[in-house]
């Protein structure tokens, strides 16, 4: 628990493992992904209704593009029944894209057990769409709110809607319980210098609603932002190159969240399969410069500290790194 408030970190990560989707140790977790991923962020729209200063958005501008809606039907046709952790987040609004319910309901109808987790700002939600949202099958919203400080919220954002933002967080608590909903509902604290102070009010707050909370921390997004105090003593290779890679709008998998333009896309998911393109050279090539402690060769690498959010899963080998040994090693072949 972080000062007692609930970490919807922790919680989601329960309800992934009670669901087979990942494996507790993570060493074993990292295995149990070789073929294909259990686990990935999907990136319907590359466009959002803000332009938030810690996000890529705010560097330029972004066109209203959508993925196409084959692209996710090949994903899940391959991935079939095995439940999977989606992320919907980190490059544009989600809910911008208009087949938004229908690619909800295909990914619970190919597997109910899977985990579909939507990042919103929360700036296009009416009572209608909050009604359909509750009842869609999503198992976890988070409200991407980072801040219970108007003015620094504004600064943040640039917009000036904080207190429709904060009812309309407050209304789905009450509508959630009023439909009967199961879907999880977090909302998200961003922990750099000028937010640190209003920290205790962010969590006291939410706590008088019994919402879980999550907390990050800002992030260089391959360099794009001031990598200052990134670097760290105790790296190790970074998970995501192992676990949770993502389908972006313009139809590529690529490496993480981080890779905001493409810069290092494994290849296009139109001409290729999602177990090919993972198993590819190009991945197996970026794992092992990480394996061989060779992230300074990879510029969106270099300054990253996002390999810290995933629990490590290597041991010290000579001058590089191996997979931890143990029980993890009888589930290479899953």
């Amino acid at each position: 628990m972080i000062n007692q408030a609930k970490d919807a970190h922790l919680t989601k990560k329960s309800i992934l493992i009670k669901r087979g989707i990942i494996k507790e140790d993570a060493a074993e977790n990292i295995l149990y992904q070789t073929y294909l991923p259990r686990g990935f962020t999907l990136n319907l729209c590359g466009h959002c209704t803000y332009k938030c200063s810690y996000c890529p958005q705010s560097l330029k501008s972004h066109p209203a593009e959508y993925i196409k809606p084959e692209i996710v039907q090949k994903v899940f046709n391959e991935l079939g029944d095995a439940p999977v952790y989606v992320q919907m987040s980190s490059r544009g609004e989600n809910l911008l894209h208009p087949k938004f319910f229908d690619f909800i309901s295909l990914i619970k109808q190919k597997s109910a057990l899977s985990y579909i987790c939507l990042n919103t700002n929360a700036y296009i939600i009416d009572n209608e769409m909050m009604n359909k949202l509750l009842l869609s099958g999503i198992d976890h919203i988070v409200f991407s709110l980072q801040t219970i400080n108007p003015q620094l919220y504004q600064t943040i954002t640039g917009s000036r809607h904080y207190k429709k933002i904060i009812d309309r967080i407050i209304a789905f608590v009450k509508k959630r319980k009023d439909v009967g909903s199961k879907t999880f509902l977090s909302v998200q604290y961003l922990g750099f210098e000028e937010n640190l102070p209003y920290r205790d009010e962010f969590i006291n707050f939410w706590k008088q609603y019994d919402i879980d909370m999550q907390f990050q921390m800002l992030h260089s997004w391959g360099n794009k932002f001031n990598a200052e105090n990134m670097h760290d003593t105790g790296r190790y290779p970074c998970p995501y190159l192992w676990l949770y890679p993502t389908v972006t709008h313009t139809g590529k998998l690529t490496t993480c969240f981080a890779d905001f333009y493409d810069e290092m896309a494994y290849g296009s998911l139109e001409n290729e399969t999602l177990s090919s393109l993972w198993q590819s050279d190009r991945a197996k090539e970026l794992r092992e410069k990480h394996l061989r402690g060779k992230w300074d060769d990879i510029s969106m690498c270099k300054d990253c500290c996002g390999f810290k959010a995933i629990d490590s899963g290597f041991e010290r080998d000579h001058d590089g790194f191996k997979i931890k040994v143990g029980k993890g090693e009888k589930s290479e072949n899953k």
